[in-house]
């Protein structure tokens, strides 16, 4: 129970730096690059890493959404 709550609170101080710290005011490469070596540091990816993807939005479902 204690290590769960250990790793909530440095999940938390990571977003916070990256949603209103110092990480926040990074461009955007240096932003995505320093969130990538923070993910893998706190292990919040499983597997190998990050990979490439992609993402299809279908117009029809986003019509039935509105």
């Amino acid at each position: 129970m204690r290590r769960l709550q250990r790793l909530l609170k440095v999940f938390k101080n990571c977003f916070f730096e990256y949603t209103e710290g110092a990480k926040s005011k990074l461009d955007d490469e240096s932003f995505l690059q320093q969130l990538v070596e923070d993910t893998n540091k706190l292990n919040l990816l499983a597997g190998d890493g990050i990979k490439a993807t992609s993402l299809t939005v279908s117009l029809a479902a986003v019509l039935l959404r509105a």
